[in-house]
């Protein structure tokens, strides 16, 4: 990925900025009155290889998007319907869901809820992988909640899992889960098409017990 003439002229700057903060520290920390030796620490600071190296700048490739929710065929009109809510901005509130989606993204939703597949997601950091699996747990709620929806509105079961090995990343997940599910779009869409929002919750170690708290708990 080639870089513009502005984003290189601003990538040196940073650098340069850098490496001259770095230079006035060691100058201004270490005091020396001998101007031939005050010289020839310049020359060793500005020297490559001592305290800073030929930048090395690695490119990240742009994923790309593929087809649109509208495009992938045979999805459900109810997975489609609250993709769409999702996927409109208004001047209150931004998008929950990019429509297109990565091509990963959408390859996830066709093969889980079109083609009802198990799936291994790999791909980069910062690719999406989250909309990989929770894109296809909203479509499957929705399928649910517009087909059955007295069975979804009556049985608060399990639907869905999702593990993590460390709380901290539970604790993220949450956050996501609360910005899509918790959204009043998506619980108004779940309301008027099964008199009920989308539940969600986490359980972590420090979850507490239920009932009352005793020396048992």
């Amino acid at each position: 990925m080639s870089a513009t003439a502005g984003e290189s002229a601003s990538t040196g700057r940073t650098i340069e900025q850098l490496h001259r903060a770095l230079s006035d520290y060691i100058e201004a920390t270490y005091h020396m009155g001998d101007e031939r030796l005050i010289r020839q620490r310049k020359r060793l600071l500005n020297k490559i290889g001592v305290i800073h190296q030929e930048p090395y700048l690695e490119s990240t490739p742009r994923y790309k998007a593929k087809e649109k929710f509208a495009e992938i065929l045979g999805l459900d009109a109810a997975a489609l319907e609250v993709f769409r809510v999702g996927s409109t901005a208004t001047p209150a509130q931004k998008l929950l869901i990019h429509d297109p989606p990565y091509g990963h993204q959408a390859a996830s939703i066709e093969e889980s809820l079109v083609n009802g597949r198990s799936l291994v997601v790999m791909t980069g950091t910062g690719s999406g992988k989250t909309e990989c699996f929770l894109l296809p747990i909203l479509g499957k709620l929705a399928i649910e909640a517009r087909h059955k929806p007295q069975s979804f509105k009556k049985y608060a079961a399990v639907r869905a899992l999702v593990l993590y090995p460390m709380n901290a990343l539970v604790n993220d997940q949450l956050g996501r889960l609360r910005l899509l599910f918790g959204n009043n779009r998506i619980v108004n869409w779940f309301m008027e098409s099964a008199d009920r929002p989308a539940r969600f919750a986490r359980y972590t170690s420090r979850t507490l017990y239920p009932g009352v708290r005793d020396t048992k708990k």
